[in-house]
């Protein structure tokens, strides 16, 4: 049961992204159809997590929800450098924070989640606009160099277990050799 768990948190979490390859199609329909029309809009202008001073915190989906009460069936809540697949330099950082959360119309939203990054950026730019945009890609970088990854954590704290163990062994090895040479000399006085 929890394979099957794991399994399908991981499929969910891929999904949070764009695709890693690119196809013919670089716009959703969504924006073709509405790129000329004002009246239509991608996002609520009032929706940008970068109105927050925190721009590092950890946000869930459902917080924010919680946040903007007034979000519609409608509407997603979008992360603006998507959290797989996205610009390769931010591939370690979270994503999951606060400066990188807007909210989003969700047909565009799920629409242009599947196109690949390239795309998805040139769109969200055009869509977003550079301000927002860039806004949220300096906040991912500036918070992974701020906040250490879990990733990076666990990495040295399993380096520093692996070289305690090291250490260990090579004490019981000499220990040991020692033991075994001092048995074979015999004192005399």
């Amino acid at each position: 049961m929890l394979v099957v768990m794991l399994i399908v948190y991981a499929c969910i979490d891929v999904c949070k992204g764009a695709r890693l390859s690119c196809g013919t199609k670089q716009h959703t329909d969504k924006y073709l159809r509405n790129k000329d029309n004002p009246i239509v809009l991608f996002y609520p202008k009032t929706s940008s997590a970068y109105e927050q001073t925190d721009i590092c915190a950890p946000i869930t989906n459902s917080a924010l929800r919680t946040q903007y009460p007034w979000i519609t069936s409608n509407e997603d809540v979008e992360h603006i450098i998507d959290i797989n697949n996205g610009p390769p330099e931010l591939t370690r950082c979270n994503k999951r924070i606060r400066g990188n959360m807007i909210i989003a119309n969700g047909l565009w939203n799920k629409q242009v989640g599947q196109l690949c990054w390239k795309d998805v950026s040139t769109e969200k730019r055009l869509v977003y606009g550079d301000e927002i945009y860039n806004f949220a890609y300096e906040s991912v970088r500036s918070c992974c160099e701020s906040i250490p990854n879990i990733g990076d954590v666990i990495g040295v704290i399993i380096a520093i277990v692996i070289a305690l163990i090291l250490l260990v062994a090579s004490i019981l090895v000499v220990n040991s050799y020692i033991r075994s040479n001092n048995s074979k000399v015999v004192c005399t006085e």
